[in-house]
């Protein structure tokens, strides 16, 4: 963005791309130094990144406090969030499905209760399927609500998918 808008060179971006991707790719081998004598992770992070490329590492926060770092770091923590956990409610829906239909086509088995006493025999299947739907709903609202985080301001964000209007 700072290169696209004339702030920093193509050559500035550059290197401060290729030096980030290196220091990710140390924190993703656990080869990364953290050192707590700097306040926080952008701190360690901008301070390697200037030990590794130099002065251009100074441009990387242009025009961006430290609270807008923060407010984007979560922002993005909570959308990879929001998809594994979008990923793990569709691979319970299949395992549902499964269990539906591979031999307990004809399980019959007690019914929801209604003022605790048992309500009328189910099929199993229909019971499973059930939970397919409502999990669809819920996946449904995880979505919206990883749309909605790319707008809500930093305050709202935390607070920013309300559930109870669903």
């Amino acid at each position: 963005m700072l290169a696209h808008q004339g702030l920093i060179t193509d050559i500035d971006r550059d290197s401060i791309l290729q030096g980030l991707d290196e220091i990710e790719r140390k924190i993703e081998g656990d080869l990364f130094e953290w050192r707590t004598d700097r306040e926080n992770v952008h701190m360690n992070i901008k301070a390697a990144l200037t030990d590794l490329i130099g002065e251009p590492a100074k441009k990387l926060h242009t025009a961006r406090s430290r609270n807008d770092q923060v407010a984007t770091d979560f922002r993005l923590w909570c959308r990879d969030a929001i998809d594994t956990i979008i990923v793990k409610i569709k691979h319970l829906q299949m395992a549902l499905v499964q269990l539906a239909f591979n031999n307990n086509e004809d399980l019959i088995v007690p019914g929801y209760y209604t003022h605790f006493q048992r309500a009328q025999p189910v099929l199993l299947q229909h019971v499973l399927l059930t939970y397919v739907e409502q999990l669809e709903r819920d996946a449904g609202r995880y979505i919206d609500c990883r749309e909605r985080i790319n707008f809500l301001s930093p305050r709202s964000l935390c607070f920013g998918c309300n559930w109870s209007a669903y």
